[in-house]
């Protein structure tokens, strides 16, 4: 879940997982690379500055190469957790409870799994807020095209069929040409009739796919963004 920082922090991330196949994680990596994910900025109410976003993200990257025998030595909330004074606890390994702590100063200390649990806890239950998700759900909705009129497409695929009949007649006559001349002069039409109907299966293609896009942005509940949000 620390990974939908950048959610907590008021954005909406896509493109974050790597694609699967029957091996598993494309690449061996369950997420693409920063560089790869798409970021709609200030979409609902942020729970975290982006600052703490970045450093959350910052220290679970960390996390693939600071291994150790035992375990993870990465502490989620340091430089993010402070007392009422604003003094900033750290994270620690204390060697006599064997596990992670949060120190402030040289005094006081916690369990840094009791402390990680709590604040995600909260975070996942301010995420699912009705009024969080109701926010989302609208900003995604505007992300997509307008919705396409059905009459073009059929329009479009009318026009397909008529023009992929001619380019069969203009085959056929080709073909019984009565000399060179006539049978060259069948297949520039052809050629162009080719052309033509290339471009309206292009044309097809990019309305049936903002029909799709739009369709699936109109079923998106918030079921699904409680999903994306916390996964």
């Amino acid at each position: 879940m620390e990974w939908q920082s950048l959610t907590y922090a008021g954005h909406t991330v896509w493109n974050v997982h790597a694609e699967r196949n029957a091996d598993g994680y494309v690449g061996g990596e369950k997420r693409r690379l920063r560089t790869e994910w798409i970021v709609q900025r200030d979409t609902h109410p942020a729970l975290i500055t982006d600052a703490e976003a970045e450093k959350l993200l910052a220290q679970l990257e960390s996390q693939k190469t600071r291994r150790t025998r035992t375990t993870d030595r990465t502490y989620l909330l340091t430089g993010l957790l402070v007392d009422e004074r604003g003094n900033s606890w750290h994270g620690e390994w204390d060697t006599r409870m064997d596990a992670a702590i949060y120190r402030l100063g040289k005094g006081k200390k916690i369990a840094a799994r009791r402390v990680d649990e709590s604040v995600l806890a909260r975070v996942k239950l301010d995420l699912r807020a009705p009024e969080t998700l109701q926010r989302i759900l609208a900003v995604m909705k505007t992300l997509v095209d307008e919705p396409v009129d059905g009459r073009a497409i059929a329009d479009k695929e009318k026009r397909l069929e008529t023009i992929t009949r001619k380019i069969g007649k203009l085959i056929d006559l080709q073909m019984d040409a009565a000399d060179q001349t006539t049978a060259q002069a069948y297949a520039r039409s052809i050629e162009q009739a080719e052309a033509e109907r290339a471009e309206f299966v292009r044309e097809l293609g990019e309305l049936q796919s903002r029909a799709g896009t739009h369709a699936s942005a109109m079923a998106i509940t918030e079921n699904d963004v409680v999903a994306s949000c916390v996964a």
